[in-house]
């Protein structure tokens, strides 16, 4: 078993000290050089460093594959990372014409309940090469998540096989979703391949070639200047772009232009398949969504049920006997730990965040989550951003369906059954608790999720058609519409000392005024850690980026996305922002 890290741009300290970072690699030609057979079979990894990622696909002269497959793949655990081991796992993969396709697309916990990283397989290829010794070959991206935070390290593996041999897996990881632990890795590991049948074969395969269907328009950002002319072109220019972005685009008239999925070591070839850790965009993408559902299911009359009702509360005070749903999803509980005097908003910096995080179950993450303090103000008067709210929400959504579904019901399930696959988001990893039983647990709501950029951008235009999907209401209307500032009722204004005292916040959306060129407008966005961003346009436009690092840059967004579709005339000039 040989693996191998290096720093690239590790924030670990002792590793950055002593390895080496490298240049990006060059693509690979006409002949496979890297990634042959001699380096997947040999008992000695020849790698010195990670290679471009085109080799994890197919070089040069290529055919379908040889070999059928429909298999559990296993992957061993290794020990020799400074970060965390690689988790131990199993996942069962078949072959579908040229595609590789793994049953599951959920977090797959490790083994060893004490690692740290879970994975999430995504759909590969599988193909033959003149020169790989009569077997065939197979790739698929991969993403390594963390057992308890947002964060996702994107990775690609390779392997050969036929009936009865597989060689060892080669591996590497050189991109995140994670800021502060950035890391380049590669390795070989001693996988195996047990052949057998594969479960619901037929549901699975249907499921993936209805989510294929239902795939959105993409095409290239830069083809916003054939169809745009002169603002086309103005739009490619003044995108914004920085290293630490992942991917980023533009929904437009149908049309989904999108910046490609980029690396350390060339573009990601699985640019469709790569998953996001997207930190507090998960507030919007899932605790929102969750609540609209809620709503539009049993009635509007669930923003104002009690969390008290739903959740054993342990604090001391009482603190909590009227806050209700809209209260923890609007951030004005009247229940947190900065000091009161404080003009600070974001909270999560304050202790017992990491207390509360570090918890593994529902339980557990409730008890320290209930120790904060009461403010000498009430439930709905003052914002202060909390993201143990959203988890305290979650517990109360959660208890509230089963309440009304019998205790089998899951807050999450519901979503993705009744929101999500209707869409076409048809495998939405979350972050749940670890419960000692071994039951689904409780959806973090407040971070966790791990989204393609499809699923990011389905879930936007199902905000911005009123919750509707093919003539079907899967969404609250009227809260969906309080949401985006399409009524008169407005979210609490931050404090005048904050950097952002002119933005609102309501309904897990930030609402910032922007100044543009003829008007001042107000653009909904959701924000996740790192600069992650999502944008709904008045126009119609769904602008976003995923990145992990930077703040968010709205207005050279919005700038660049009027250039294609006014924002100013739906403007209510006499509304106050």
């Amino acid at each position: 078993m040989n693996v191998i890290i290096s720093c690239g741009i590790c924030t670990f300290l002792l590793v950055a000290l002593y390895l080496p970072c490298f240049a990006q690699p060059s693509p690979p030609a006409n002949e496979r050089d890297r990634l042959t057979p001699d380096d997947l079979l040999a008992g000695k990894f020849t790698l010195e460093g990670p290679v471009h990622n085109g080799y994890f696909m197919p070089v040069g002269s290529y055919a379908a594959a040889k070999h059928k497959l429909f298999a559990t793949l296993i992957v061993p655990e290794t020990k020799v990372w400074p970060f965390g081991n690689f988790p131990g796992v199993s996942v069962q993969i078949f072959r579908s014409g040229d595609r590789l396709i793994p049953v599951t697309r959920d977090i797959i916990r490790a083994d060893n309940e004490k690692n740290r990283s879970n994975i999430i397989f995504s759909p590969g290829r599988v193909w033959s090469e003149p020169g790989d010794k009569g077997l065939s070959r197979a790739s698929f991206p991969f993403t390594l998540t963390h057992r308890i935070w947002n964060r996702s390290h994107s990775g690609l593996a390779t392997f050969l096989f036929d009936d009865s041999v597989v060689s060892p897996m080669v591996f590497q990881i050189v991109q995140e979703n994670s800021p502060g632990v950035k890391f380049d890795a590669w390795g070989r590991l001693p996988i195996r391949l047990v052949h057998e049948k594969i479960d619901d074969l037929e549901r699975v395969t249907a499921e993936y070639e209805r989510e294929m269907g239902d795939r959105l328009n993409v095409r290239p950002f830069e083809e916003l200047a054939a169809k745009y002319g002169n603002a086309g072109k103005k739009v490619i220019t003044r995108w914004p772009e920085s290293e630490n972005q992942s991917v980023s685009g533009l929904f437009v008239d149908g049309v989904l232009y999108v910046r490609d999925c980029q690396t350390r070591f060339g573009p990601y070839p699985y640019c469709d398949e790569m998953r996001h850790g997207v930190y507090s965009l998960t507030k919007s993408l899932g605790a929102l969504v969750a609540m609209l559902c809620l709503a539009q299911k049993f009635g509007d009359q669930v923003f104002d049920l009690r969390i008290k009702d739903y959740v054993k509360v342990s604090a001391v005070h009482d603190g909590w006997d009227k806050v209700t749903f809209a209260d923890a999803l609007n951030m004005i509980t009247g229940v947190g730990d900065a000091p009161a005097d404080s003009d600070i908003v974001i909270t999560d910096s304050f202790p017992p965040y990491n207390q509360f995080m570090a918890q593994p179950s529902a339980k557990e993450k409730l008890a320290v989550a209930f120790t904060s303090k009461n403010y000498p103000w009430g439930p709905g008067e003052i914002i202060r951003y909390r993201s143990m709210d959203t988890f305290i929400l979650a517990s109360a959504m959660d208890g509230y369906l089963k309440s009304q579904e019998g205790p089998a019901a899951n807050i999450w399930d519901m979503v993705l059954g009744e929101v999500l696959r209707p869409i076409g988001v048809f495998h939405a990893p979350m972050i749940h608790t670890i419960e000692p039983d071994g039951s689904r647990g409780i959806p973090i709501l407040g971070e966790g999720f791990y989204p393609t950029y499809h699923d990011i951008v389905k879930i936007a235009l199902l905000l911005h058609n009123d919750g509707r999907h093919r003539n079907k209401q899967l969404l609250s209307t009227k809260k969906l519409r309080e949401a985006l500032y399409q009524t008169e009722i407005r979210g609490k204004q931050l404090p005048a000392g904050s950097h952002i005292s002119a933005s609102s916040y309501h309904m897990s959306f930030w609402h910032v005024p922007i100044q543009l060129q003829n008007c001042r407008t107000n653009v909904p966005r959701m924000s996740g850690w790192g600069g992650n961003t999502v944008l709904l346009l008045s126009s119609g436009i769904v602008g976003f980026v995923v990145q992990d690092g930077g703040v968010s840059r709205n207005k050279p967004l919005i700038a660049a996305a009027t250039l294609l579709r006014p924002e100013c005339h739906k403007v209510d000039p006499g509304a106050n922002f």
